[in-house]
Protein backbone atom coordinates (compact mmCIF):
# COMPACT_ATOMS: atom_id res chain seq x y z
CA UNK A 1 0.00 0.00 0.00
CA UNK A 2 1.09 3.27 -1.10
CA UNK A 3 0.63 6.09 1.85
CA UNK A 4 0.75 9.79 0.62
CA UNK A 5 4.16 9.97 2.20
CA UNK A 6 5.92 7.32 0.07
CA UNK A 7 4.02 9.00 -2.94
CA UNK A 8 5.09 12.40 -2.14
CA UNK A 9 8.49 10.63 -2.34
CA UNK A 10 8.01 8.95 -5.50
CA UNK A 11 6.62 12.52 -6.55
CA UNK A 12 10.05 14.26 -5.30
CA UNK A 13 12.58 11.52 -6.93
CA UNK A 14 10.73 12.17 -9.94
CA UNK A 15 10.92 15.89 -10.13
CA UNK A 16 14.60 15.23 -8.84
CA UNK A 17 15.90 12.82 -11.99
CA UNK A 18 13.24 12.69 -14.29
CA UNK A 19 12.26 16.59 -14.77
CA UNK A 20 10.69 17.13 -17.87
CA UNK A 21 11.80 13.89 -19.29
CA UNK A 22 14.12 11.36 -20.02
CA UNK A 23 16.64 13.54 -21.86
CA UNK A 24 18.15 10.65 -23.90
CA UNK A 25 14.72 8.94 -24.77
CA UNK A 26 13.85 12.00 -26.14
CA UNK A 27 16.46 12.27 -28.18
CA UNK A 28 16.54 8.79 -29.46
CA UNK A 29 13.26 7.14 -29.49
CA UNK A 30 10.58 8.80 -31.41
CA UNK A 31 7.63 10.33 -29.76
CA UNK A 32 4.88 8.06 -30.84
CA UNK A 33 6.88 4.67 -30.29
CA UNK A 34 5.06 2.52 -28.11
CA UNK A 35 7.05 -0.49 -26.10
CA UNK A 36 6.55 -3.65 -24.51
CA UNK A 37 8.91 -4.50 -21.57
CA UNK A 38 9.24 -6.92 -18.77
CA UNK A 39 11.02 -6.48 -15.51
CA UNK A 40 12.85 -9.56 -14.52
CA UNK A 41 14.82 -10.66 -11.40
CA UNK A 42 18.66 -10.43 -11.21
CA UNK A 43 19.27 -12.81 -8.24
CA UNK A 44 16.94 -14.99 -6.63
CA UNK A 45 15.24 -12.84 -2.80
CA UNK A 46 11.78 -12.22 -2.24
CA UNK A 47 9.87 -9.12 -3.90
CA UNK A 48 9.44 -6.35 -1.96
CA UNK A 49 8.17 -2.92 -3.20
CA UNK A 50 6.10 -3.88 -6.61
CA UNK A 51 3.64 -0.89 -6.06
CA UNK A 52 6.14 1.33 -5.33
CA UNK A 53 7.50 0.49 -9.16
CA UNK A 54 3.74 0.32 -10.53
CA UNK A 55 3.13 3.87 -8.78
CA UNK A 56 6.59 5.21 -10.57
CA UNK A 57 5.18 4.21 -14.23
CA UNK A 58 1.60 5.51 -13.52
CA UNK A 59 3.72 9.07 -11.84
CA UNK A 60 5.47 8.78 -14.94
CA UNK A 61 2.53 8.51 -17.59
CA UNK A 62 -0.86 7.56 -16.68
CA UNK A 63 -0.81 5.96 -20.82
CA UNK A 64 1.56 2.86 -19.18
CA UNK A 65 -0.04 0.06 -18.31
CA UNK A 66 2.05 -2.14 -15.59
CA UNK A 67 1.17 -6.15 -14.75
CA UNK A 68 2.23 -7.44 -12.57
CA UNK A 69 3.23 -10.99 -12.02
CA UNK A 70 4.75 -11.44 -9.09
CA UNK A 71 3.93 -10.26 -6.01
CA UNK A 72 5.15 -9.13 -2.44
CA UNK A 73 6.15 -11.62 -0.39
CA UNK A 74 6.71 -13.92 -3.00
CA UNK A 75 9.74 -16.09 -4.02
CA UNK A 76 11.87 -15.63 -7.45
CA UNK A 77 14.46 -17.11 -9.09
CA UNK A 78 17.10 -15.02 -10.90
CA UNK A 79 15.51 -14.52 -14.70
CA UNK A 80 11.92 -14.34 -13.13
CA UNK A 81 9.49 -11.86 -14.68
CA UNK A 82 8.09 -9.40 -12.08
CA UNK A 83 6.47 -6.78 -13.89
CA UNK A 84 5.31 -6.83 -17.53
CA UNK A 85 5.11 -2.86 -18.47
CA UNK A 86 3.65 -1.79 -21.43
CA UNK A 87 2.72 2.17 -23.24
CA UNK A 88 4.79 4.98 -24.77
CA UNK A 89 8.78 4.07 -25.71
CA UNK A 90 10.03 7.33 -24.08
CA UNK A 91 7.64 6.73 -20.65
CA UNK A 92 8.73 3.10 -20.20
CA UNK A 93 12.41 3.52 -20.46
CA UNK A 94 12.29 6.87 -18.45
CA UNK A 95 10.87 5.73 -15.31
CA UNK A 96 13.22 2.50 -15.78
CA UNK A 97 16.18 4.90 -14.98
CA UNK A 98 14.78 6.12 -12.03
CA UNK A 99 13.72 2.28 -10.75
CA UNK A 100 17.50 1.72 -11.31
CA UNK A 101 18.83 3.50 -8.61
CA UNK A 102 19.91 2.72 -5.53
CA UNK A 103 17.18 4.11 -2.81
CA UNK A 104 18.30 3.89 1.10
CA UNK A 105 15.31 5.43 3.10
CA UNK A 106 14.58 3.74 6.69
CA UNK A 107 11.27 3.30 6.99
CA UNK A 108 10.65 3.50 3.64
CA UNK A 109 11.69 -0.41 3.39
CA UNK A 110 9.27 -3.55 3.76
CA UNK A 111 10.64 -6.84 4.66
CA UNK A 112 9.21 -10.16 6.18
CA UNK A 113 5.69 -11.83 5.79
CA UNK A 114 3.25 -9.93 6.54
CA UNK A 115 5.60 -7.00 5.53
CA UNK A 116 6.37 -4.60 7.92
CA UNK A 117 8.39 -1.47 7.75
CA UNK A 118 12.07 -1.50 8.54
CA UNK A 119 13.14 1.18 11.24
CA UNK A 120 16.82 0.89 10.81
CA UNK A 121 18.75 -0.28 7.48
CA UNK A 122 22.45 -0.79 7.00
CA UNK A 123 23.63 2.03 4.84
CA UNK A 124 24.57 -0.58 1.47
CA UNK A 125 20.93 -2.40 1.64
CA UNK A 126 18.96 -1.00 -1.66
CA UNK A 127 15.59 -0.63 -2.37
CA UNK A 128 15.76 -1.01 -6.02
CA UNK A 129 19.46 -1.52 -7.88
CA UNK A 130 20.75 -2.25 -11.49
CA UNK A 131 22.81 -5.09 -10.02
CA UNK A 132 19.79 -6.55 -8.00
CA UNK A 133 16.88 -5.65 -9.34
CA UNK A 134 13.66 -5.55 -7.21
CA UNK A 135 15.13 -7.32 -4.56
CA UNK A 136 15.00 -5.81 -1.09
Amino acid sequence: MITEEMDRLIRWALEEDFGSGDVTSAAAVPAEALRKAVVVAKQPGILAGIDVAVRVYAHVDVEVRCTPVLHDGDRMERGAVVLEVEGPARSVLGAKALLNKKHVEPGWLYAGVPARPVRTMPADTAYFRRTSGFVA
